[in-house]
C-alpha cells in the first residue's frame, strides 16, 4: 500500500533555526561599533546647529548695533560698570544703563543675547529678567559717557572684536577685557572663556561681521590692544594706537 505523498512538501511546516550565542555576541558588537561611530558625528552635527545659533545671535545684535550707532552720533554704547549685577531690573536705573539694554531696544528680543552652547554659571545664576553669555569689548564700549568711543576712532574695524561668547549664562552683563584703573585687563582668562564651540567662539566685529576663531588664535590685537599674545593670558596691556585712538 503506497501512502500519500504531499506534492508540494512546504504544505508542512519547516522547523526554523534560532540564532546561536556567538551570533548574537556579533550582532551586539557591529551596533556598538556603529554607535559609537555615529553618536559623536550626532554630537558635532548638533554643536555645529548651535554654534549656527550663537552666530546668528551676534549677527542680530550686530545690525542693533549699527542702528544704536546712528541714534547716537557714532557713539557707542557705555555703562556704570564693567560688571553690573542683575541688569534687567528696570527699576534700578543704575543696573538698566548696559550695552544691552541699550541695544535690545533695537533688536527687541531678549533672547538673542544668550547662547544655547552656555552653561548656568554655578556663581552668578540667570535669572527671569537677567540673562546673558555675551561680553562686549571695553576698547570699544567704555564704561562711562566721557569715555565712550566714537566710530571714527576705529581704525581698523573689520579686525577688531565688538561682542564675545562667554561660556555661562550670567545674570551680569559684563565689559571684558575692562580698564582696572591703570591697564586693560581679562580679555582671556579662567573667567572670560572664548571655548564654547570646537575650542573657539563666534566674534562680532566693529564692522557687523561675525566669524568663529580658535580660542587660541585670539589675540590682543584682535580687542585693540597692545603686543602679539593670543589665547589664554593673565597679564594687563594697553591700548594699541594703531587700532583704537585714544
Amino acid at each position: 500500500m503506497t501512502l500519500f505523498q504531499p506534492s508540494h512538501p512546504s504544505v508542512f511546516p519547516s522547523q526554523r533555526k534560532a540564532f546561536t550565542l556567538i551570533e548574537l555576541l556579533v550582532v551586539i558588537a557591529i551596533i556598538a561599533i556603529l554607535a559609537a561611530i555615529l553618536f559623536p558625528v550626532f554630537g558635532r552635527a548638533r554643536e555645529n546647529a548651535r554654534r549656527s545659533s550663537c552666530s546668528s545671535n551676534l549677527k542680530q545684535i550686530g545690525l542693533g548695533l549699527m542702528q544704536y550707532l546712528q541714534d547716537y552720533d557714532d557713539y557707542y554704547p557705555w555703562q556704570l560698570g564693567d560688571n553690573i549685577d542683575n541688569f534687567g531690573d528696570a527699576a534700578n536705573t543704575a543696573n538698566a544703563s548696559t550695552w544691552l539694554t541699550k541695544v535690545q531696544p533695537y533688536v527687541k528680543s531678549m533672547q538673542l543675547f544668550r547662547c544655547p552652547s552656555a552653561t548656568d554659571s554655578t556663581t552668578s545664576p540667570p535669572t527671569t529678567i537677567s540673562d546673558t553669555s555675551y561680553l562686549v569689548n571695553g576698547m570699544v564700549s567704555a564704561v562711562s559717557a566721557s569715555g565712550a568711543v566714537h566710530e571714527a576712532q576705529l581704525l581698523k574695524p573689520s579686525e577688531t572684536i565688538w561682542a564675545h561668547e562667554f561660556d555661562n549664562r550670567v545674570r551680569r552683563v559684563l565689559i571684558r577685557p575692562f580698564w582696572n584703573g591703570t591697564a586693560w585687563t581679562s580679555w582671556q582668562n579662567n573667567n572670560t572663556f572664548n571655548n564654547l564651540h570646537f575650542e573657539g567662539a563666534n566674534l562680532l566685529f566693529v564692522d557687523g561681521h561675525v566669524k568663529w576663531k580658535k580660542r587660541n588664535n585670539i589675540c590682543r590685537r584682535d580687542f585693540g590692544l597692545l603686543g602679539s599674545g593670543c589665547g589664554v593670558e593673565t597679564v594687563t596691556a594697553t591700548r594699541d594706537p594703531e587700532i583704537v585712538l585714544p
